[in-house]
């Protein structure tokens, strides 16, 4: 997905939807700033989300992209989305991460 810088916020809307799953969890208490229901049941009840997925983040180790990284890290942990970070150098080492996801 390519964007324009002042899109942002449709790409990083697009990220949190596919981690979440469905719209319908928002309804139950897994919106923005949460990850726990809002009647403070454990995650292993009924009506946990089913499609709850994980982030990850392939960042090559220069300082702008570490600085991005930071931040988009920060904002995914303040919105409970579980998310992985790993350097990756060029094409081959995402080659080789991604062969072991």
């Amino acid at each position: 997905m390519i964007l324009e810088r002042e899109q942002w916020h449709l790409g990083y809307a697009s990220l949190l939807r596919d981690c979440r799953g469905s719209p319908v969890d928002n309804r139950r208490g897994y919106g923005p700033g949460g990850g726990v229901p809002e009647d403070g049941s454990d995650s292993d009840s009924d009506d946990a989300p089913t499609g709850v997925g994980r982030a990850l983040l392939l960042v090559h180790p220069d300082a702008d992209a570490m600085a991005t990284a930071r931040i988009l890290s920060y904002m995914l942990r303040a919105d409970g989305v579980p998310y992985q970070l790993r350097p990756c150098l060029g094409w081959e080492r995402m080659r080789k991460i991604l062969g072991r996801a």
